[in-house]
C-alpha cells in the first residue's frame, strides 16, 4: 500500500510532483492520496483528473481537513473516495479562469470564443459540471447552481448523500 499526501495549492507544478510520486509507486499496490487543499488552478485539476482517468490508475482519494474548489476535482479522480469525519468540501463559483489559461499556455494571448457567445470561463464551468455529474449523485441543476451562482458546503454526511464520497472513516 502506498500513501501519498497532497496539501497546498492546486497548480501545475504541485500536480506534476504528485504525478511523479504516483508513477514511482508499484502499480500492483493500492495507492491512497490524502487530500487537504483549498484549491487553486481548475485547468491544472482537470488535466490531472483526465490523466488519472486515461491512464486508468486505480487510486483511493481520502479527504482530510478541507477539500475546496479545484481540489474537489482532484478528489473526484479517485475510484474509491473516502472522507474523515471532520473533513469538509466546498464547491463554489469560479473566478475568472483567464489567469489559468495564460499560465497554461505560458504567454499572453487573446481569448477566443469556444462556441458562439461562450467564454473560456463558461467552458470550464461546463467541464466541472460534467465531471460532477459523472462521478457523483449531484444533480445537474445543483452542480450548475453551485459552480455558477452560489456555494455548496458539505460535511461528510451530506457529501456521502450526494455521492461525492463512498465512505466516512
Amino acid at each position: 500500500m502506498s500513501d501519498i499526501y497532497f496539501s497546498g495549492r492546486v497548480n501545475q507544478e504541485n500536480l506534476n510532483l504528485l504525478k511523479d510520486q504516483i508513477l514511482s509507486e508499484n502499480p500492483q499496490e493500492e495507492i491512497k492520496i490524502y487530500i487537504s487543499s483549498g484549491g487553486g488552478s481548475l485547468t491544472a485539476a482537470i488535466a490531472f483528473y483526465e490523466w488519472i482517468r486515461i491512464k486508468k490508475i486505480d487510486i483511493t482519494t481520502i479527504a482530510v481537513g478541507n477539500v475546496s474548489s479545484a481540489a474537489v476535482i482532484l478528489f473526484l479522480a479517485g475510484e474509491r473516495r473516502v472522507a474523515t469525519a471532520c473533513s469538509s468540501f466546498l464547491i463554489h463559483p469560479g473566478g475568472s479562469y483567464r489567469y489559468d489559461l495564460l499560465c497554461f499556455l505560458g504567454k499572453v494571448i487573446p481569448l477566443k470564443r469556444l462556441k458562439e457567445n461562450e467564454s473560456f470561463d463558461e467552458y470550464m464551468n461546463f467541464v466541472s459540471i460534467k465531471i460532477m455529474k459523472e462521478r457523483t449523485n449531484i444533480s445537474e441543476d445543483l452542480a450548475r447552481k453551485s459552480i455558477t451562482k452560489s456555494f455548496l458546503f458539505m460535511d461528510p454526511i451530506k457529501a456521502k448523500e450526494l455521492g461525492l464520497i463512498h465512505e466516512i472513516i
